[in-house]
């Protein structure tokens, strides 16, 4: 009879397969819902419904990230913090644990019909371009070292937004009623000067009202969309067959019958 533990690496493969064919399938339909959206323009927007623009970015104000040190429109920023475990015999686990995430600033989008802001929230960003790390453990890692990754935003970067805009009257309403929105002082100096200039009803994407802010243009984004979903379901499809495969073998092989003929 063949060993049992040949049935463990067959079985993970098939589990992985299924999880790459599960993400890639999300995908697809990501980029189906995404394909049938239809661009507004920055000028006209209908308040209270969910719709999609693009367009370049532009700063209210400027500030430097803190990982990266690039003067930036708008970061994100993600802590981690090392968590060491000690077993019954003596042996010591360690792990990142994800222990903050932080969306900073906010920016306007102008596709030449007229702006509107937008302020991610911690959720909102799609962002394909890579992170800056900040990993200042050493060579020696102890428990509650923290380190930190950053994406950033700059000046002029292409941007897709999907979401429901309410008006900027809303938007300091909420941040001066406690709203943990992250705005940096010059920008909150410049969002309270735009609506003491007769600004108040200038559309804002906002917090959660901000679904999805991507630092591709509309047509960038949908192909990256559709190219990740397909990367994802090859690879989850065949590695879902070939791990079926192996899996049939090592069933037949331990349970005692003849192994089947693999020559072609």
């Amino acid at each position: 009879m063949g060993d049992p533990n040949n049935l463990v690496f067959p079985g993970l493969g098939l589990l992985a397969g299924a999880i790459l064919l599960g993400i890639g399938f999300l995908k697809r339909y990501k980029a189906g819902r995404l394909a049938g959206y239809k661009r507004t323009a920055t000028g006209h927007l209908r308040p209270g419904e969910r719709q999609l623009i693009s367009g370049p970015a532009a700063g209210l104000a400027s500030f430097t990230a803190p990982v990266s040190k690039k003067p930036c429109i708008f970061y994100l920023e993600q802590t981690e913090r090392l968590e060491v475990s000690h077993g019954r015999k003596g042996g010591a686990h360690s792990r990142w644990v994800k222990s903050g995430l932080d969306a900073v600033g906010g920016f306007k989008v102008d596709d030449g019909s007229g702006g509107v802001l937008v302020f991610p929230s911690a959720s909102s960003p799609d962002f394909s371009r890579p992170e800056y790390g900040d990993d200042t453990t050493g060579l020696l890692e102890t428990a509650g070292d923290v380190r930190k990754t950053e994406q950033v935003l700059l000046e002029g970067d292409n941007v897709t937004v999907i979401g429901t805009p309410v008006t900027l009257s809303v938007v300091l309403a909420a941040v001066r009623g406690g709203s943990q929105l992250n705005i940096p002082s010059d920008l909150m100096g410049a969002l309270v000067k735009l609506e003491q200039e007769g600004g108040a009803n200038t559309p804002c994407f906002f917090g959660h009202g901000a679904e999805t802010v991507s630092d591709l243009a509309y047509e960038a984004y949908k192909a990256d969309v559709s190219d990740s979903a397909r990367l994802f379901l090859q690879a989850g499809g065949m590695l879902a067959i070939l791990s079926a495969a192996a899996l049939l073998y090592a069933l037949r092989s331990s349970g005692g019958g003849a192994a089947p003929n693999l020559d072609f």
